[in-house]
């Protein structure tokens, strides 16, 4: 199943909702850190929940940021999403070393 992102809406418009399925996305991200399977658990988190952040942005140049603070070996989980027209770019800060990178 490739990633996905649903969003749903009541008739009368008071309820929103919206799901993702983002194990291609979370897969990538555990190769180009090289996360262990806790890690990788939470990074995939910050990632599905800034993807759906970012998906309700409406204009360009808009952007979200998501930062888990934890005091375990991970530290600060930073995830952010800027939109540029009709694309999004997803920038991840430092894990493992790794320095800021954004994949379109």
């Amino acid at each position: 199943m490739n990633d996905t992102l649903v969003r749903a809406m009541s008739k009368d418009g008071m309820v929103k909702a919206t799901a993702v399925y983002t194990r291609a996305l979370t897969e990538r991200a555990r190769q180009i850190h090289r996360t262990s399977p806790v890690a990788t658990a939470a990074l995939g988190r910050a990632l599905a929940g800034v993807s759906m952040m970012g998906n309700a942005l409406k204009g360009s140049g808009e952007s979200v940021t998501l930062q888990i603070k934890g005091d375990g070996p991970l530290g600060t989980i930073p995830r952010r999403l800027r939109r540029r027209g009709q694309r999004a770019r997803l920038c991840a800060g430092r894990l493992r070393g790794a320095s800021l990178a954004c994949g379109r």
